[in-house]
């Protein structure tokens, strides 16, 4: 009905603004007008002014009424792409006398009125003129309607203090303030990560549904930033809502790689430290601290745990000398990492021992366990007797070395990031192997981890490829200069540990090593224990937690982001 009145209005105006010798409209317009099957349409397509005429039942306006009445005519015009409804009054012209009644046999309804025949070619001509104008104006009309949908939709991003959400379509952008760089944020990825206690059982922690059971692409109904800087998500398919904390939000803008749940997503930030720097961080009390602050005073125990994560490399004073302490302070991290030498073992020297460790000869500076899966994120070593001559032990932080590396031969820093080196353990029945780069890096390129333990290498694969031969050559040369800087005297910080001492290090940036001891007087005897990187990870989101409630959060960093 809408388009019909549309229609009747143009048609009306047609007639009115044709000359006196024109007729009614073209066939064109009384199909418009039958087709609707309007009676106002029909009407208006028979009005004309001149020698045209209406039925007399449609003519109630007398010649003097007429003459002071004025009608609008509707006119449409686009101005800077905006409608603009413009009346502007047309006098109506005196009617003229009315027709001859239609005979009573050949009357019908009001909707059913017979067209006229047009009085002339001429006329019939300007009324399908007319029609032309009428469908065009119609295509103009369509066409103005899309370009106000398109230059006013229906609003799709929100603004607050904290930034900037459009969800125009897939994947979200999210402006943060202070952030030069948007966050692309998938609708997929936000609904599976929803947390809430619909989606999570607030009792066992787990998933209430599946990942196949949503939408490939889940409709966005609505995306903003709450007053306190948490997103929320609302989600048409299920009309679901979703939140995430302004604390997440950030990490999203610093880890491409962010993983929602992901364990230590924020941690001190690392020293990098050598001898001097670190002798001068124990002068201070840092890196240094007593057994019974360790088991009892929380605050004392979270600031050397802090220590640890920031240096990889921390002393525990005055441990009871029993074969459990050693136990009893990893637990106070978390819960042991066993291996085929058990919960805790023995480092003393023995006649044909299965381990360099257990001998007492020097042992260069190596990393732990290289050939096994998980390799342990932290190894403590108490001492319970340290009498005999020499057995000093000795620590170098890999990661400085590294970027030491990476600033003195970029080309050699390439060749220990990329190149594979086997190392592997077979005795006694168990059988380990595994290949590990020398330098693991962050996806920025920077140094996360070393691996390196020279005494557990196995020999490479014997290949008749000579690229592989001159690739083996490469890396050799390259772990030459890497060698050179982590044992120099300059990176390496010695100590002698006395009984009562418990070192802890992180197995992954922390290199170890062992002056040769005598063993004709005194002993040497020291009790260790591993921790695996789960365990130790869970342990940074404890000190996380901490933080928070203190109101001192930890910075939001990603591993590799250190530099």
């Amino acid at each position: 009905m809408g388009r019909a009145l549309r229609v009747a209005q143009l048609a009306a105006t047609a007639a009115r603004c044709a000359p006196a010798s024109s007729a009614l409209a073209s066939p064109r317009v009384w199909q418009l007008a039958g087709n609707q099957r309007a009676p106002a349409l029909r009407l208006a397509a028979q009005m004309r002014l001149g020698g045209s005429s209406a039925p007399a039942r449609y003519n109630h306006t007398s010649a003097g009424e007429a003459a002071a009445e004025e009608k609008t005519v509707v006119e449409e015009t686009v101005v800077s792409k905006t409608v603009v409804l413009e009346e502007t009054p047309v006098p109506i012209e005196q009617p003229v006398a009315e027709q001859e009644p239609i005979p009573q046999d050949e009357a019908m309804s009001e909707e059913e009125l017979p067209l006229e025949e047009p009085a002339s070619e001429d006329s019939m001509e300007y009324m399908e003129r007319m029609a032309m104008m009428i469908e065009r104006m119609e295509v103009l009309e369509a066409r103005l309607a899309e370009t106000v949908k398109k230059q006013n939709p229906r609003k799709r991003w929100s603004e607050s203090p904290f930034g900037i959400v459009n969800w125009e379509k897939a994947p979200l952008t999210l402006h943060l303030k202070g952030r030069n760089t948007p966050v692309k944020a998938d609708p997929l990825w936000l609904r599976d990560s929803c947390t809430c206690k619909t989606c999570v059982d607030p009792h066992s922690g787990q998933k209430t549904f599946a990942t196949t059971e949503l939408a490939d692409i889940p409709q966005v109904d609505d995306a903003r930033f709450l007053p306190n800087g948490d997103l929320r998500v609302t989600f048409g398919n299920d009309q679901h809502v979703c939140h995430f904390p302004k604390s997440e939000v950030d990490q999203w803008n610093v880890d491409p790689n962010y993983w929602r749940g992901r364990a230590a997503t924020k941690r001190p930030w690392p020293i990098h430290w050598d001898r001097i720097g670190y002798a001068k961080m124990i002068a201070s009390g840092k890196c240094d601290i007593n057994y019974r602050d360790w088991m009892e005073n929380d605050e004392a125990f979270w600031d050397a745990f802090s220590d640890l994560c920031q240096t990889g490399l921390i002393f525990v004073r005055g441990v009871p000398e029993d074969e459990e302490s050693v136990r009893r302070i990893a637990e106070r991290i978390g819960q042991l990492q066993h291996t085929f030498y058990g919960w805790t073992w023995d480092v003393k020297s023995k006649p044909q021992a299965e381990n360099v460790a257990y001998t007492s000869g020097f042992l260069g500076l190596h990393q732990d366990l290289m050939y096994h899966d998980p390799i342990p994120q932290l190894q403590l070593l108490h001492c319970l007797s340290n009498s005999c001559k020499g057995g000093e032990s000795l620590f170098s932080n890999g990661i400085r070395a590294a970027y030491e590396m990476e600033y003195q031969d970029a080309e050699s820093y390439k060749v220990l990031t990329s190149y594979k080196v086997p190392f592997g353990y077979n005795k006694n029945g168990n059988h380990y192997w595994a290949s590990r780069r020398t330098i693991t890096t962050a996806p920025d390129g920077a140094p996360l981890e070393t691996r390196w333990a020279p005494p557990f290498q196995v020999p490479s694969r014997q290949a008749s490829d000579p690229f592989a031969h001159q690739a083996f050559l490469q890396w050799k040369r390259a772990s030459l200069e890497f060698q050179k800087i982590v044992e120099s005297r300059r990176s390496t910080y010695l100590v002698k540990m006395n009984p009562g001492d418990c070192v802890i290090f992180n197995n992954s940036t922390v290199l170890h090593g062992r002056r040769e001891f005598q063993t004709a007087e005194g002993s040497r005897w020291l009790k260790g224990a591993y921790i695996a990187p789960q365990t130790y990870l869970g342990a940074i989101s404890r000190l996380e937690a901490v933080r928070e409630a203190q109101g001192n959060p930890l910075p939001s960093i990603f591993r590799g982001a250190w530099r």
